[in-house]
């Protein structure tokens, strides 16, 4: 009943139109996301790091945004093992002293924490122990992993995705409505085991048509679905005014 009180309703896809529709609520407009806005403005930063540049060198870069420590254990054995030369960038969910002391002795010697960047001896993993930079630090990378996707709940995609770059994540996207977009898209990949994990990372880095197609991909559907804010605002100012 009281979404019969409201005048108009905004929603971000079909989905939750054809829901509203079903109850017969017609004062329904389709304006999209306004998230993809805003990572599409992130994109565009021009932030420099210069001591994480001088860690990637020449070196291409994956990133690991969230990870939990079920995403850690699929990727572990390929990073352990690099067998394409990559340099690594890991920001852990949990950034508590406890979990990154054990992300680093996992390692073993070839990884170290953001805060002693300045210590960088041969070590090709990059563990951030500290948080509000990460959003930026995509625009480095030429994959990207996305943590959640085991139990916890999928975090954010579109960040990376913006920069155009391949995503992958763990095999639940419940409730991820963008996560299922992207993936048919051909953007976005999901991973179950380290297998699963290698094998992918394989086909980006030596198939240069795979890669550019996903990169693509994944470009296209930030572009595609953007628009919504202004789309957003004009409507709301005609509404007020």
């Amino acid at each position: 009943r009281l979404l019969f009180l409201i005048d108009q309703i905004l929603v971000q896809d079909q989905n939750s139109l054809d829901l509203l529709n079903s109850i017969s609520y017609t004062h329904t407009i389709l304006t999209g996301d306004t998230r993809f806005d805003r990572v599409a403005e992130l994109s565009v930063n021009t932030d420099h790091f210069s001591e994480i540049e001088s860690f990637i060198g020449d070196k291409k870069v994956f990133i690991a945004g969230s990870s939990w420590p079920l995403d850690e254990k699929v990727m572990s054995p390929y990073i352990w093992e690099n067998p394409d030369d990559l340099r690594f960038i890991i920001a852990p969910h949990d950034i508590a002293k406890e979990h990154v002391q054990s992300l680093l002795k996992s390692f073993k010697g070839k990884a170290i924490l953001y805060s002693e960047i300045n210590n960088l001896k041969e070590e090709y993993i990059l563990i951030l122990d500290s948080i509000g930079i990460l959003s930026r630090l995509y625009k480095y990378a030429d994959i990207s992993y996305i943590g959640g996707a085991f139990k916890e709940g999928l975090h954010n995609i579109l960040e990376p995705a913006a920069f155009g770059i391949p995503v992958i994540t763990g095999p639940d996207h419940s409730g991820f409505l963008e996560a299922k977009a992207m993936e048919d898209a051909g953007g976005l990949f999901k991973i179950s085991t380290a297998g699963g994990f290698t094998e992918i990372m394989f086909n980006l880095i030596h198939d240069e048509t795979f890669y550019s197609n996903s990169c693509e991909h994944s470009k296209s559907f930030i572009k595609q679905n953007s628009g919504a804010s202004e789309k957003t605002v004009s409507i709301i100012e005609t509404i007020i005014f």
